[in-house]
């Protein structure tokens, strides 16, 4: 697997709330860093890794994020969009509107978190090792970084007492396939 061969998902859907009186009503991977919207940096750090495309899932205020990111010719880059409607559905959403575009591996990234990470490194470690789901996230306490197990969506540290949203996760095509129909990844 080469990183220009995978599929991507930038979720870029939710609504902002628990930062709205910081993003008064814009969404929140529109707020701009360096003078750029944060999934503009991450749009661009996908097209230097060899990504030629990548999806964004819209929900909140789509037409902004649309008018903003436009076909992402200006971030080095050929974006799709997949709309969540009536409802947001989260990662789920994206996946099931996108399943009939994905043949493989993708990697799914948030549009409104600001990471870098090596994706070829990470897609070589994850082919090597034959897993199914690999997930990143950044822990703040180093001590706690004995053991990670997934909880769906989400990392706890064992013996940390506390969960953190995942940053990024690699996901091959029947943990997709098993999410959108049961719900859970892990079954």
């Amino acid at each position: 697997m080469t990183v220009a061969a995978l599929d991507a998902l930038v979720l870029a859907a939710g609504k902002s709330t628990r930062i709205a009186s910081i993003t008064q009503g814009q969404p929140k991977p529109l707020l701009e860093v360096a003078g750029r919207p944060v999934i503009g940096h991450t749009l661009r750090w996908l097209a230097d890794a060899g990504l030629p495309h990548a999806w964004v899932n819209l929900h909140y205020k789509p037409e902004v994020i649309r008018a903003a990111l436009g076909d992402g010719a200006a971030f080095g880059i050929r974006v799709d969009y997949s709309l969540e409607e009536p409802d947001i559905l989260g990662t789920a959403g994206g996946w099931k509107h996108l399943a009939p575009h994905w043949h493989g591996t993708s990697l799914v990234v948030y549009g409104d978190n600001f990471m870098r990470f090596d994706i070829a490194r990470l897609l070589a470690a994850h082919a090597e090792a034959r897993r199914t789901r690999d997930a990143l996230a950044t822990i703040d306490d180093a001590s706690a970084r004995h053991a990670v197990e997934t909880e769906r969506a989400f990392l706890r540290v064992l013996g940390s007492g506390c969960s953190l949203p995942v940053g990024a996760h690699v996901d091959e095509a029947n943990v997709i396939t098993t999410f959108l129909a049961t719900g859970d990844p892990a079954t």
